[in-house]
């Protein structure tokens, strides 16, 4: 059997994305809307922005890709997240690690359909697939 890989805790700003970011929420329709008017060089979006990309020159500004700029514009918003946000994106990474370590030290129990068998009997129909 292949070993799976040994999970790590994903990134707040990805657990933020993974609570947040949902397809046309206002926050997914903003970032949306603002990367489309960052790359077209509309003013009033690249100085809202502007702090994020300080290593980039103003050419370079109009060729950035969808996900570095989602990417940046969710770690930058993490950053200002309140208390209740960041307590839902802690939850929300423990227990997605919680959960891919358990299939890592018991693959076994990542397949579905076994709730109600003993431990021996899902091992054993998971080592003879």
């Amino acid at each position: 059997m292949p070993r799976l890989k040994k999970p790590i805790p994903i990134l707040p700003w990805q657990a933020y994305c993974k609570l947040y970011f949902k397809k046309n929420s206002p926050l997914y329709i903003e970032i949306h809307t603002d990367h489309v008017d960052f790359t077209a060089g509309k003013e009033f979006t690249r100085s809202k922005y502007s702090h994020l990309f300080a290593d980039l020159d103003e050419a370079s500004l109009s060729t950035i890709k969808w996900l570095p700029f989602l990417q940046r514009v969710l770690v930058d918003r993490f950053k200002d997240a309140n208390e209740a946000e960041r307590a839902a994106v802690t939850e929300f990474i423990d227990g997605r690690y919680l959960k891919a370590t358990n299939i890592y030290e018991r693959p076994w129990d990542g397949y579905p359909g076994s709730e109600n068998d003993s431990e021996a009997l899902k091992k054993r129909k998971y080592l003879t697939r």
